[in-house]
């Protein structure tokens, strides 16, 4: 992770190297290979990757989940940058957690290896939330993500996965996570960055 204090801003990297990632089973492991190489007499370097669209930090499109849904190159760029809030929770996120939130969160990071359960995701619908994220590499409930996906995607929430929110100060911030424009996919991965009001913090 990367932090460039500006003196009133701060921005942070919030994504995750490719390279160090953890991965659901059955995903696909990303691979690198210098298919050009000016250490080999070529005029040029150049890298093929393989990789699958849930690696590292990435987001989750309603195709996902939804039969039919919107592929992530249809998902409304704005959900994905805007004002946000990050906060920590106990070890399961819980749909009083959500209806104690500030009226005004659109945009909401969970710091920390929190689940987020079904009642959950029910209340980030019913608050009007259109984006959440986590550092986990899947939201819902681990063995069984299915039911929180389908409740987030359903209803047409972003759902930001795989990010690094260690450096990140509990608050208000403005979020860029705009994912690759992959027409026909269900996810993309994303560069997460997250501006901070440095004269904001306590």
């Amino acid at each position: 992770m990367s932090v460039i204090d500006t003196g009133c801003m701060k921005l942070i990297d919030i994504s995750r190297k490719l390279e160090n990632i953890s991965k659901e089973p059955g995903d696909l492991s990303p691979r690198m290979r210098l298919a050009h190489s000016m250490d080999r007499g070529e005029s040029y370097n150049l890298t093929e990757l393989t990789m699958c669209v849930h690696n590292g930090t990435h987001v989750d499109a309603p195709l996902h989940f939804i039969r039919d849904g919107r592929d992530v190159a249809h998902c409304p760029p704005e959900v994905f940058v805007g004002d946000c809030l990050v906060r920590a929770f106990a070890d399961t996120l819980s749909a009083d957690d959500i209806y104690a939130l500030p009226e005004n969160c659109r945009r909401l990071l969970i710091k920390g290896d929190v689940t987020v359960s079904e009642e959950a995701a029910s209340a980030i619908v019913d608050r009007g939330i259109i984006m959440v994220g986590i550092e986990r590499n899947a939201i819902g409930v681990p063995g069984d993500p299915v039911p929180v996906h389908v409740t987030l995607l359903g209803a047409q929430v972003g759902v930001l996965e795989g990010l690094d929110l260690t450096d990140a100060p509990e608050g208000e911030a403005f979020l860029m996570a705009q994912p690759l424009l992959l027409a026909g996919c269900e996810g993309a991965p994303c560069r997460a960055l997250l501006m901070v009001n440095t004269g904001a913090q306590e």
